[in-house]
């Protein structure tokens, strides 16, 4: 491999910066999609990227006596709060607006009536727990302001298609033979105790006639 010139060096290092401030500007005002870090975290690592690239072109104009490029004297952006969520009343709105969509969902429904007759082992099985921690998540998110929980749930699709599949995954939970020498399956003790949505339970049927063709 061909080694760099010092000048084609501090291109190098001014294309960054550029692309650099890009992504600082977008943070700031569209917001990113980490699932863990508020956008301040990304902001401030973005600006010790552009601070570092800086240094470096100094460090290379010094020792060459080359010209300093003129993206090395744009303004490096301020250092901002850690916990700063670009459009914070927007990833609010829409929090609110998700938890009334998993609230009303026939699937969601049919599984916080189905948490009190499944065993542990049962609950287990179709992790039934985990998936209904999805909405208590996002409620306990939204009573404390949590905005980076909150813009996991931006799109809700991922979860809705969590509570369909946990609520097929019960309905095939075979329970304990009753009487001897027969199985009664968890869908006909749903049934029994009307505890399964009828809208959820159509949803369930039309996919396994869809897999079957």
């Amino acid at each position: 491999m061909k080694k760099q010139t010092p000048e084609s060096q501090i291109a190098e290092y001014a294309l960054c910066i550029k692309r650099e401030l890009k992504q600082w500007d977008y943070l700031y005002q569209i917001g990113g999609q980490d699932p863990f870090w508020p956008d301040g975290s990304g902001l401030n690592l973005t600006r010790n990227h552009i601070i570092s690239y800086k240094m470096d072109i100094q460090k290379l104009c010094e020792e060459y006596a080359l010209p300093v490029p003129p993206e090395a004297d744009i303004p490096t952006p301020q250092k901002v709060d850690s916990n700063y969520m670009a459009q914070a009343d927007l990833i609010r709105a829409k929090a609110e607006e998700t938890l009334q969509v998993y609230l009303n969902d026939s699937s969601y429904k049919s599984l916080v009536k189905l948490q009190d007759i499944l065993s542990s082992k049962q609950a287990e099985a179709c992790s039934i727990i985990g998936v209904l921690g999805y909405v208590e998540a996002l409620q306990r998110a939204i009573s404390q302001d949590d905005l980076v929980t909150m813009r996991r749930h931006r799109d809700p699709d991922r979860y809705l298609n969590s509570f369909k599949e946990c609520l097929k995954n019960a309905k095939k939970i075979k329970e304990t033979p009753v009487p001897p020498g027969t199985q009664l399956s968890l869908l006909d003790c749903m049934q029994c105790c009307t505890c399964i949505d009828e809208e959820a339970e159509e949803e369930i049927e039309e996919d396994e006639m869809s897999m079957g063709l």
